[in-house]
């Protein structure tokens, strides 16, 4: 596959999240991770808001880019961006997740802490 081909099939498929990662992926795995940044961008703006999993999906691939290819300082950007677009509480659960499997207890203890301020009943 090429880049050609994705451009084709997000044309084809613009709400397709599962399209738009793939294609993210695309870059990564050719170590292009400013391109693949690119893309996600792009996905969010193309996907329909009505489209609200799609769009979910296209974060929380957005936030493990960040995790695994930026700086921390860039995935929380990118993380406060996502509250903002999506349900917060929902991004909080992806993010603890992502930190979780990153092997990062510091950061699941203190995000687990603003959650459970942020979001007591």
């Amino acid at each position: 596959e090429t880049a050609q081909d994705f451009e084709r099939l997000v044309i084809a498929s613009p709400n397709s999240s599962y399209v738009w990662i793939k294609y993210v992926a695309f870059h990564l795995e050719a170590s292009e991770v400013d391109k693949a940044r690119a893309v996600a961008e792009r996905a969010l703006k193309a996907i329909s808001f009505r489209e609200e999993q799609e769009r979910a999906n296209v974060w929380v691939a957005r936030l493990n880019l960040e995790n695994l290819y930026g700086t921390r300082e860039k995935l929380m950007q990118v993380f406060e961006e996502a509250c903002r677009q999506c349900d917060a509480k929902k991004m909080h659960m992806q993010l603890l997740s992502i930190f979780e499997r990153s092997n990062d207890a510091q950061a699941v203890e203190q995000l687990f802490r603003a959650m459970t301020k942020k979001f007591a009943q």
